[in-house]
């Protein structure tokens, strides 16, 4: 490779990986929005049920609608650790263990860019990454998975690198991301191409070719070393089958009137590769434009996108612009990285968050209702399902669509679109005492307009709804911290 120029050198007082590290970890530690997902609370009641019942969920527990019916945690491992983290700090908990997991993700990116590139390219490759993954960010399973992903995706790439088979310590990483997250299925896919592409460079197989694919194969069975085995290898399959999976947000497509950042990268991307230096293997820049196609396909898959990406494209921008391995930095300047880091889950911990209403957790709402009419069947908008599994009522639906499956996910959805008479069937054939919607939950209106029901709260979050015929009962509140775990142990 051609030799560093004095102008690419690396500030001597700069470590990027720890500049990123911190950077990303203030960030989540200071976005509220890591929280706005229904499913968090989903994954911390889940997490908590196999705390306390020392066994890994195989049917729900949580819903009044499917409960009792199989359901596997395919995500268990990432579940019991939010758990862990929500007993010892709460959601800052919560908060912080997303927040460490982000950031040794994307410290390990940049440390890993470096390898190939020179600093700054190794600054903007690893920038628009973080641009990438910052939307993605939330207290879930796919983000406490991200360091896993890194490693893997990284892994394979220097193996390429060095006309090698990947190593089999690889293969751990594997067995622990299938039982973090369904993404595993994502890392076997990326692997395949690069496995043809070291076949195809050599015209003969030889022990590396056949050691790819005797690790392809080890990494399959790595897959199945899960609590539901060869099924939850198969799952990610399933799960994409659901018809009613473009009904949820985060399985739509990219808008790139609200996602600026992603639009940005993108941009950038095709001028790079229009300038003609940067030259990607075929097979790599199939990948890639694969990649990109599940990005724009399903806005969930920028996070992919945002890590392998930057990998991929490392080496040919680091040939490309005749850069060397960046010099190592200071101590100074890494510890002035990891004592802000510090400082900032410090910062964090002294003020802790407290449950407050947002899109998807009615505290408010909740905290009003009286025991008698939380104990009866509810009806809650998707994005609520997760709170009140959290705090211990149970929800109509939630986030896990793979249980519910595609007629009840159809019909649910269907609801604002039935006459007067068939949304009234539906509600007393279901026995509902109780509605929670979101403010701009279209059935709203309709139960406004119903015989029988009444208005009992509203605030700029949700509606509750109560049955005339259970109004009057006893008036003291709901408290969230005596129910939390009461609707769960089912």
């Amino acid at each position: 490779m051609p030799s560093r120029t004095p102008q690419d050198a690396a500030p001597s007082h700069v470590c990027l990986p720890a500049l990123f590290a911190l950077l990303t970890a203030v960030l989540v530690c200071v976005l509220r929005d890591v929280l706005n997902d229904g499913d968090t609370y989903t994954h911390i009641a889940a997490g908590a049920w196999m705390i306390e019942h020392h066994a890994v969920l195989a049917r729900d527990p949580f819903s009044w609608t499917f409960a009792g019916r199989p359901w596997d945690a395919h995500e268990w491992l990432s579940e019991v650790l939010l758990a862990v983290a929500d007993r010892l700090a709460g959601l800052t908990g919560v908060v912080l263990l997303a927040a460490a997991a982000t950031a040794i993700a994307i410290a390990n990116l940049a440390r890993h860019i470096a390898r190939w590139s020179g600093w700054t390219e190794t600054l903007l490759l690893t920038a628009a990454a973080l641009a990438c993954i910052l939307p993605n960010i939330l207290a879930r399973p796919h983000i406490l998975a991200l360091p896993l992903l890194e490693t893997w995706v990284a892994g394979l790439l220097l193996a390429r690198h060095e006309r090698r088979a990947p190593s089999w310590r690889l293969l751990p990483v594997m067995a622990v991301w299938a039982n973090m997250h369904g993404g595993f299925a994502a890392g076997l896919a990326i692997a395949l191409p690069l496995a043809v592409e070291a076949t195809l460079e050599r015209p003969r197989p030889d022990r590396s070719v056949r050691s790819w694919w005797i690790f392809l194969t080890g990494a399959a069975v790595a897959a199945c070393l899960t609590p539901q085995g060869l099924n939850g290898l198969l799952f990610p399959l399933r799960l994409l089958r659901l018809h009613n999976l473009a009904a949820i947000s985060e399985w739509q497509p990219m808008d790139f009137s609200t996602d600026i950042a992603f639009e940005i990268v993108l941009l950038a991307l095709v001028a790079l590769l229009g300038t003609g230096r940067v030259r990607v293997p075929p097979l790599r820049l199939l990948l890639l434009v694969g990649l990109l196609y599940l990005s724009i396909a399903h806005r969930r898959h920028g996070l992919l996108f945002g890590v392998a990406a930057p990998l991929i494209l490392a080496g040919p921008v680091g040939r490309a612009f005749a850069a060397s391995v960046p010099n190592g930095s200071r101590p100074r300047g890494r510890a002035a990285c990891w004592s802000g880091l510090a400082l900032a889950v410090a910062l964090r911990l002294a003020h802790p968050i407290a449950s407050a209403d947002s899109l998807d957790a009615p505290v408010s709402a909740i905290a009003q209702l009286a025991p008698d009419i939380a104990r009866t069947p509810v009806l809650n908008s998707y994005q609520f399902g997760g709170y009140l599994a959290f705090v211990g009522l149970r929800p109509f639906i939630d986030g896990r669509a793979e249980l519910f499956g595609d007629a009840f996910l159809h019909d649910f959805l269907d609801l604002p679109g039935l006459d007067d008479d068939r949304l009234r069937q539906a509600v007393d054939r279901y026995g509902i005492g109780w509605a929670v919607l979101a403010v701009q939950d279209p059935l709203i209106a309709r139960f406004d307009a119903m015989l029988g029901w009444r208005r009992q709260h509203a605030d700029g979050t949700a509606i509750v709804f109560v049955r005339t015929s259970l109004i009057g009962g006893p008036r003291s509140r709901l408290s969230c911290a005596s129910i939390r775990c009461g609707g769960a142990q089912g």
